[in-house]
């Protein structure tokens, strides 16, 4: 499939300041004492940094055989991370903080996999002496797997529905503190969010409300993983 050089120049951009934004979050997280999904912040990191390589060969930092070993070793750690989740939370219900986190693991089992067999599926070539993938369909007995990207694709495409039909339960809290002042917003504010008397609250559940604001910008960076996931299925749809 031809793609113009400008769209996959601003699709490796797109993918560099995805994984500035991941690496900032993580700094911004440790200065400003809020919470953050470490791992997934980490795997979002290195995965912005391998899809930019992928669109553009000069951005690629890594061989390879680097970049197989460790999407092998995200795959294997997000399904024992899965695992556990499952294990403690179920596969459906909870508040909207253990919904948030639910979609994070299976999510990135499937982009570890994903990248993992795009890299192994994808034609290698030499670039300044080093080993690179060109984004072209795989041949040979690699062909006979030609399923598999469609159906990473739009299992990715499925779980990017996922988060932005669930995205809008992340919104700040919002109390209503006074009835003559219905437009002031107020962040709860102690051990306990607690409303004065006689006021008004907008939320089902304030404390709920409450945690899920100790998180760091949950909105944004469900926005970035629907970003990624979309470029992800876009690089799969490219090897079919």
């Amino acid at each position: 499939m031809a793609v113009p050089n400008w769209l996959m120049n601003l699709l490796a951009t797109l993918m560099i300041v995805i994984a500035v934004y991941f690496a900032g979050r993580l700094v911004v997280a440790r200065t400003h004492h809020r919470k953050v999904h470490v791992e997934v912040n980490i795997a979002e990191l290195v995965m912005g940094v391998a899809m930019a390589g992928m669109f553009r060969s000069s951005f690629n930092l890594l061989p390879n055989g680097l970049w197989e070993v460790i999407f092998t070793g995200m795959a294997v750690w997000f399904v024992i991370e899965n695992i556990r989740f499952v294990s403690r939370h179920g596969f459906v219900g909870g508040d909207v903080i253990v919904g948030y986190h639910r979609v994070h693991y299976p999510l990135h089992v499937l982009m570890s996999v994903s990248m993992l067999y795009m890299y192994l599926a994808g034609t290698s070539v030499v670039v300044n002496g080093s080993t690179q993938m060109a984004m072209t369909a795989p041949m040979g007995t690699r062909a006979d797997f030609v399923a598999f990207p469609l159906l990473f694709a739009v299992s990715l495409c499925g779980f990017a529905v996922w988060q932005l039909d669930g995205i809008s339960r992340l919104r700040p809290a919002q109390t209503i503190v006074d009835a003559l002042d219905p437009d002031l917003l107020t962040t709860p504010e102690g051990p306990y969010p607690t409303t004065s008397a006689g006021s008004l609250s907008t939320e089902p559940d304030l404390l709920e409300r409450w945690q899920l604001e100790r998180w760091l910008a949950p909105r944004l960076e469900s926005g970035t993983l629907i970003a990624m996931s979309m470029a992800m299925a876009f690089l799969l749809v490219l090897m079919l």
